[in-house]
């Protein structure tokens, strides 16, 4: 099984998804999210594709540590 990995600014917001290993897998001892972190040297968050209680991440979602879920940009429309 794969997990999604949302790779974090320092501002929380997405800058890549990529597909890695199952979360609850490690990598050279380390829980596979820690281990992408220090891989990227940027937090790294699990996002679910298949959870529809879950925000899936995109490019330029931002993600709220309260909801542990990613927010949608907002899109201004006819300035």
């Amino acid at each position: 099984m794969v997990s999604y990995y949302a790779h974090l600014d320092k501002n929380n917001v997405v800058t890549q998804v990529v597909t890695g290993v199952d979360e609850t897998e490690t990598i050279e001892g380390l829980p596979a999210v820690d281990w992408y972190t220090n891989f990227t040297g940027m937090k790294n968050v699990v996002t679910y594709i298949d959870d529809p209680k879950k925000t899936y991440a995109g490019i330029g979602f931002v993600y709220d540590e309260a909801t542990k879920d990613f927010i949608a940009p907002i899109e201004i429309v006819g300035e």
